[in-house]
């Protein structure tokens, strides 16, 4: 489970330093945000069928799941347009940041 914690922690990491080093890509940005977030759904969805999320809890990650793509598509749309979105990626880093402490919570229960 250290491993799964430290794994998640360089993922949404990687993509923040990267734009460090580089000129900016928000295609790549984009890009690695939906894979960060379908790698922590399929974690949160395998700790689903374990039965580590109560009713109210699962309801609450079907919520931030929900929000979660749907902020992704709007990220998607706003780059096809040429239109900066800076909020809609703050709101997306707040979603996924809350699902990865779902995960992080259940995932180190025994």
């Amino acid at each position: 489970m250290r491993r799964i914690k430290i794994l998640l922690l360089l993922c949404v990491m990687v993509p923040v330093f990267g734009c460090v080093s580089q000129a900016p890509n928000p295609r790549a940005d984009l890009v690695a945000s939906q894979k960060v977030f379908a790698a922590t759904v399929d974690s949160l969805t395998i700790l689903k069928h374990a039965g580590k999320f109560n009713t109210e809890e699962t309801e609450q990650i079907g919520i931030f799941v929900n929000l979660g793509g749907s902020l992704l598509d709007q990220w998607a749309i706003a780059i096809k347009a040429d239109i900066p979105q800076p909020g809609v990626i703050q709101s997306f880093q707040a979603v996924l940041n809350k699902l990865i402490e779902y995960q992080i919570q259940k995932g180190g229960e025994k």
